[in-house]
């Protein structure tokens, strides 16, 4: 196999080498950003879940509030969540914008179809206190039936943020443990390199092309200083040249 081909199939293993190298730091990069979505996403995850669990808290305490002491403001706060902050479904369009499991979203609408209905009990407790019915207001908000209706919201929340928690978790392990993998593969490959650049220098430049290079040129400076010293050596390769060139 001669020096040119040697050369070029050495080039191209470094080059190929190279690539390789660069394209396992990019992927090790790519894994790392893909693991800080995941934990964003799970960040924001449990912060929806959490504001519908504390918008139906609001609206409990809010009518409860008012049936203990039919102060306008508690109403009025009431009334303010359901019309202007919309939490609960606002919790809603943000999960469903994370692309929560179908399993996650199936029990955020139960629990939220769940504090729609305990709106019924609510409103009946607002109307017992305007028309002077406290008693049957606390009755309404402090009951069995109340109890059970929040029960039927918080359980489903609860069981949605566990689900949460658990995927986006093992999403954020698994995707560290790849990073892992592909960082160790990317310094491997690194090493690699390095070693095939110093073997090349080492067993195939310097044999075959440096210290070739250095003896003919230390036996060309021989050469000279042997012309220099002895005339007669420089007349015989004058006349021998216009032969060779011949």
């Amino acid at each position: 196999m001669s020096i040119d081909t040697r050369s070029k199939l050495i080039t191209l293993m470094i080059v190929v080498l190279a690539l390789l190298t660069l394209g396992a730091t990019l992927q090790h990069s790519h894994l790392l950003q893909e693991r800080e979505q995941a934990v964003t996403r799970l960040d924001e995850a449990q912060a929806a879940v959490d504001l519908l669990a504390d918008s139906s808290e609001l609206l409990t305490n809010a009518v409860r509030a008012y049936a203990v002491t039919g102060d306008e403001h508690y109403r009025q706060l009431f009334q303010s969540e359901l019309d202007t902050f919309r939490s609960r479904e606002k919790a809603v369009e943000r999960l469903q914008a994370l692309r929560a499991a179908p399993t996650e979203l199936d029990l955020i609408a139960q629990a939220k179809h769940n504090s729609d209905q305990l709106l019924h009990l609510e409103r009946q407790a607002f109307a017992a206190m305007v028309g002077g019915d406290r008693q049957t207001a606390l009755a309404l908000v402090y009951g069995v039936d109340y109890v059970q209706a929040k029960d039927a919201i918080m359980s489903p929340l609860d069981e949605a943020r566990h689900l949460i928690d658990t995927r986006l978790r093992e999403r954020i392990a698994l995707l560290a443990n790849q990073a892992q993998l592909v960082d160790a593969v990317a310094l491997g490959l690194l090493i690699v390199t390095v070693l095939v650049v110093l073997a090349s220098l080492q067993l195939f430049y310097r044999r075959r092309l440096i210290t070739p290079l250095a003896s003919m040129t230390a036996k060309t400076r021989r050469l000279l200083a042997a012309c220099r010293a002895f005339p007669w050596v420089s007349a015989i390769m004058s006349a021998c040249l216009p032969r060779v060139r011949a």
